[in-house]
């Protein structure tokens, strides 16, 4: 088994493993300090970036198969609808301060880890954090070069942080260039910087270099230092696994999963040893606890969507009287006077009053929480994080400035930092709505959903009005497919929110899963009529009425889309389907091959291609593409039933069995599958398993009107068997 292919890429969809066609998707790399999952490294066991999201949903199509395969199958082609952010998104008129490193696109539920290109976020200001943001968003886009240039300019500038040697680390990692992601990497050690991620990754760089002794001595090393790792457990595990110690890999993969049930990896790992063990059946309940693992870990709900998350720090402006202070009477002239131009909304002018009486109010704490807001309006982050921190050192019984702090250490994703600030918030005022809510924040970054829906649900008791609670909740529902709860919750919020254009594109989202694709059209359109530059709400509007058959508008919506966001698999993938649709597929084939070539590991853009080529009778490409999806997503039906369809009529019965069984365990009642399998059993001249997929098949499809020809030839084809 080839260790680097299963750990060196984001699990989103996974790897061939040994000679099976199935996979295992291992641990995954991290995109730089922002914690985004990178799209092909390793991070917590594979967290694809949001942008590069699954198949949401797929507008309906027959597939059938037929005797002899002189039909051809129809294959379903796959529209995807994901949320193109996750983003913070606060009510109207709050504000949400931030270390100026640009926020991550998916939740982070722990601090960076090893699997991806993961960086930690320093608390980067100026021109690094400038750096900072064309680095994340070059390595986003697989631009190595460009990444690599401004993260080494950050090293440059401050050569002994060990985050930033970890970033240049990470992008090696990506570019496969092993030797020096291991010198990087050593070094962020030697600097201090010593987070599980960096271990993880020095390993997956050592494997890459050949060295498995190597990798598997570091991994070892973070394990004795204490450091408890989903993805070091994991990756230690399929290292036994490879050597055929599956009791010992067993226990890694279960301990794994102790430390971290979202992770996806370590299911996978599980199902390969199930699979080894010839339990085919677990093998599958396991892989699909590994993409119901990958849905929670990129908070998208069953169907493919991420809702955007809501900071409950951003409403510190509906404090601000508690930001200020809580006795205006105790404040000189001067401050006064920067307190009402702070409430008139002109904080440069703020500033510059407050700055000049700050020998005076030196010792005092409201000074200083005043100060610290007003830094924060003009973006002066790190000035807003000493204020704030001083007017706690000077005994600040006023909450605003530690759950400020919260605010800022949650976006870097310093997650025990900010839990000790939202703690410190909380002695002051237990009931405290924001502080409640800031804690559910910090239980989703610890990834213990139930916990945060307990502090969501103590907040709204307090503040049945506060946005980013019911915002953040309704994710949790969302993810756990309580779509209507969610939908419920999301329109409180917008009423609350007065409208707020993130909280109605969650709305917008949530009426998508529950079917109810008019009236997310309309809400989808008022968030374009707000002046939206984002790609994702074209993106959906194109799914929604491209799903309603309206496809001229949609591919309208999806060209837009591009426009926006050029590089982007997810909107290629979806021209592709319209075009496709509307009769084109030569085009839709480009579009597809587009795709693939942006996102190597996209499985749907592989379906979906494997679809079109058949259409163009090119059935050698579309063996090839379907071959590719399945390697990608073990449990994609579709997929396995049309390949194994394509190698029965290419003549080649065995194969096609073994995809076809898979297949049917994944949708037992599947009459295309159990005819095909009926018809590679004989062609095989295996009676008994031929008779008795005929027989099943025709038990289940007498009723079905649509396959009158297809059964008499299946009752044929059993009375030649059982009388020859």
């Amino acid at each position: 088994m080839d260790m680097i292919s299963i750990l060196g890429n984001s699990f989103r969809n996974a790897l061939p493993i040994l000679s099976l066609l199935l996979f295992l998707g291992g641990c995954t790399s991290q995109s730089p300090s922002t914690g985004k999952p990178s799209p092909n490294v390793v991070r917590n066991a594979g967290k694809g970036p949001a942008a590069q999201g699954k198949l949401a949903r797929t507008p309906e199509s027959t597939s059938s198969s037929v005797v002899g395969a002189k039909k051809r199958p129809t294959a379903r082609v796959k529209y995807i609808s994901v949320s193109s952010a996750y983003r913070g998104s606060l009510a109207k008129g709050r504000t949400q301060p931030s270390s100026g490193v640009k926020s991550s696109t998916t939740p982070r539920r722990t601090p960076v880890t090893a699997e991806t290109v993961s960086k930690q976020p320093g608390k980067y200001s100026g021109p690094s954090a400038d750096f900072k943001q064309i680095a994340d968003e070059a390595f986003e886009k697989g631009n190595y070069s460009r990444a690599l240039e401004f993260y080494e300019r950050i090293v440059r500038r401050e050569p002994t942080k060990g985050v930033s040697r970890y970033n240049v680390g990470a992008v090696y990692l990506a570019a496969r260039k092993y030797k020096s992601a291991v010198g990087s990497f050593t070094d962020a050690l030697e600097f201090g910087y010593s987070t599980a991620e960096v271990y993880q990754n020095l390993g997956l760089a050592y494997l890459g270099l050949g060295k498995t002794d190597s990798a598997r001595k570091v991994w070892t090393t973070a394990r004795k230092q204490g450091l408890k790792s989903a993805e070091i457990e994991t990756s230690l595990g399929l290292l036994l696994l490879d050597e055929k110690k599956r009791d010992e890999a067993r226990a890694y993969f279960d301990r794994a999963i102790q430390y971290d049930r979202d992770y996806p990896a370590s299911y996978n790992g599980l199902g390969v040893l199930a699979l080894q063990e010839g339990k085919l059946g677990e093998a599958i309940e396991l892989w699909k606890k590994a993409e119901a693992a990958e849905r929670r870990l990129k908070s998208v709900s069953a169907r493919g969507f991420s809702i955007r998350s809501a900071r409950s720090g951003g409403t510190m402006d509906s404090a601000l009287g508690i930001l200020v202070g809580p006795d205006l009477s105790v404040l000189s002239k001067k401050l006064g006077q920067a307190l009402a131009l702070t409430e008139e909304g002109r904080f440069d002018d703020a500033r510059t009053v407050a700055l000049q009486v700050q020998t005076a109010e030196k010792n005092n704490p409201s000074y200083w929480s005043l100060l610290g807001y007003i830094n924060s309006q003009v973006g002066e982050f790190s000035e807003a994080e000493t204020a704030w921190r001083r007017s706690i050192e000077l005994g600040s019984v006023d909450v605003a400035p530690a759950i400020n702090l919260a605010v800022l250490e949650l976006s870097k994703q310093n997650v025990l930092e900010a839990d000790a600030f939202v703690d410190k918030a909380l002695e002051i005022d237990p009931a405290g709505a924001v502080a409640l809510s800031l804690k559910g924040d910090v239980a989703l970054a610890n990834r213990n959903p139930q916990s945060a829906k307990n502090y969501y649900e103590r907040a709204l008791r307090a503040d049945p009005a506060l946005v980013p609670a019911l915002n953040n909740l309704a994710l949790i529902y969302a993810t756990n497919d309580k779509y209507s709860e969610s939908l419920d919750l999301l329109a409180r919020a917008v009423n609350e929110s007065a409208g707020d254009p993130d909280i109605r594109y969650n709305l917008a989202l949530a009426n998508i899963l529950v079917g109810k694709l008019h009236e997310a059209e309309n809400q989808l359109h008022v968030v374009e009529k707000s002046g939206s530059s984002d790609a994702g709400v074209y993106l959906h509007l194109g799914y929604v009425v491209g799903t309603l058959g309206r496809y001229g508008e949609a591919k309208t919506y999806f060209e837009k889309a591009l426009q926006m966001d050029p590089e982007s698999a997810l909107v290629l993938n979806n021209l592709g389907v319209v075009n496709q649709k509307a009769g084109d597929p030569k085009m839709a084939e480009q579009y597809y091959n587009r795709a693939i070539d942006l996102e190597p590991r996209f499985a749907e853009a592989y379906n979906n291609l494997g679809a079109v080529s058949l259409e163009l009778k090119k059935d050698g490409q579309a063996v090839k593409a379907y071959e590719k999806a399945v390697a990608l997503s073990a449990i994609d039906h579709e997929s396995r039933r049309n390949l194994g369809h394509l190698l029965l009529a290419g003549g080649d019965a065995d194969a096609a069995v073994s995809h076809l069984q898979l297949a049917l365990a994944l949708k037992p009642k599947d009459l295309d599958t159990l005819f095909d399998l009926a018809l590679a059993y004989r062609n095989l001249k295996k009676v008994p398993e031929s008779i008795a997929f005929f027989e099943t098949y025709l038990e289940l499809a007498q009723n079905d009107g649509s396959r009158v020809e297809q059964v008499l030839q299946a009752e044929r084809a059993l009375q030649k068997l059982k009388y020859p």
